[in-house]
């Protein structure tokens, strides 16, 4: 059996779970700071879930990117995440990334649009509301 270091970035402000559903190991590992666990064979994909914490249930954790690292022969696994997680799981294949603008989410069209009506209040009423704006983002 290999050893890996599981990391987690941000580090979680609620439980965080990963599961290897490639993995003959069928558990979740929770995950807290730099976890040490041991798996048959090198993960090709996982499904990280969120555990959220009753009185921060409507609080969101947006995770940037999840690294296994091996012990034995100090390659590093990268999995892209760049998404909220709530407690249903998203599963992510290593080295998967998406560019923001081949990003077809409903999350992402709202960002954009959120973003591009802020703009254009922005220009519409001058750099005087510009202050004000940011200070309320």
């Amino acid at each position: 059996m290999a050893r890996y270091i599981v990391k987690v970035e941000p580090r979680p402000t609620d439980r965080v779970y990963i599961k290897f559903p490639d993995s003959q190991e069928k558990e979740e590992y929770l995950i807290q700071d730099d976890t040490t666990i041991e798996l048959n064979n090198e993960p090709k994909k996982i499904t990280i879930r969120r555990e959220r914490i009753w009185y921060r249930s409507i609080t969101s954790w947006r995770c940037r990117y999840v690294t296994i690292t091996s012990l034995d022969s100090e390659k590093e696994l990268y999995f892209p995440v760049f998404r909220k997680i709530d407690s249903a799981g998203l599963t992510i294949k290593e080295n998967s990334a998406k560019l923001p603008n081949d990003d077809p989410s409903e999350e992402r069209k709202e960002s954009l649009s959120n973003n591009r009506k802020f703009r254009e209040t922005i220009d519409r009423h001058g750099k005087a509301s510009t202050s004000l704006a940011l200070l309320l983002i």
